[in-house]
């Protein structure tokens, strides 16, 4: 196998290089050797089910296979902390560090969103706090929290946060939020430096308000966190795009320190 940012090709014994492709996702949709003809094609169900399978040359790297996610000959996938199961769109064991995951059930995949987010660690990084933005025009968000991460390399990290930014703000108003973030990082320290923060939010009943994030780090190797954001708001519907910088304090220091 070849590997880059996730699995390139295989290379058979007659050193023949196979190039897998994906969809947004990261499942393999089809695989074509080196003349560039399709000789495997794959369709999936949103929770990872095959809806079709044409293979030419057997492969285990299906369901999220860009990320070394394996189909197992019990017909489920090893997602490296425990077994998904396709058929059900569910785990079969409980998430090993409980609820700090972001879900009370135990047993779901990535919040029964498998369109947008992907689980290939069989587990999750959350982030609980709170957060005031507000502006016109121009805006700012402050906020702080607890944060929670679980990787085979790590093991269970926690401890703190606290996020700064600013920038553009179109609508006028402030709000005060209860924040859960969510993200596929494996360290909680690939939260902390500076990030693209993009969202916005509306009044849905009275004073009570609904609001949503992306935050697309600056450095490459960490990987795009996604909030909501219940709260209470005064002011118009708003959107912002902030430039953000997020600390982290590890508490548990399974990684030798806290963030920079």
């Amino acid at each position: 196998m070849l590997h880059g940012f996730g699995l390139l090709a295989m290379v058979t014994p007659s050193d023949q290089v196979n190039v897998y492709h994906y969809n947004a996702i990261g499942n393999t949709i089809a695989i074509t050797n080196q003349t560039g003809t399709i000789i495997n094609k794959y369709a999936y169900t949103p929770f990872g089910r095959l809806a079709n399978e044409e293979e030419t040359l057997s492969q285990p790297f299906k369901f999220v296979g860009k990320y070394g996610i394996m189909l197992e000959q019990n017909g489920l996938y090893y997602m490296r902390a425990r077994y998904y199961d396709a058929e059900t769109g569910r785990f079969i064991s409980e998430d090993p560090i409980g609820f700090a995951g972001g879900d009370v059930n135990l047993y779901g995949y990535v919040q029964n969103n498998p369109v947008m987010f992907i689980d290939p660690e069989g587990l999750w990084t959350v982030q609980l706090g709170i957060s005031w933005n507000g502006g016109r025009g121009k805006g700012g968000t402050a906020g702080t929290g607890i944060v929670f991460g679980y990787s085979r390399k790590n093991g269970i990290q926690y401890g703190t946060y606290d996020v700064v930014g600013t920038g553009a703000y179109i609508g006028s108003g402030h709000s005060l939020t209860g924040d859960i973030t969510y993200s596929n990082n494996d360290n909680i320290n690939d939260l902390d430096g500076g990030a693209g923060t993009f969202g916005g939010s509306a009044n849905v009943y009275g004073v009570v308000s609904a609001g949503g994030e992306v935050n697309i780090p600056f450095d490459t190797g960490s990987k795009r966190s996604y909030t909501v954001s219940p709260g209470i708001s005064a002011g118009t519907p708003e959107f912002h795009a902030f430039v953000t910088h997020t600390s982290v304090n590890e508490w548990s220091n399974n990684n030798g320190g806290c963030g920079n």
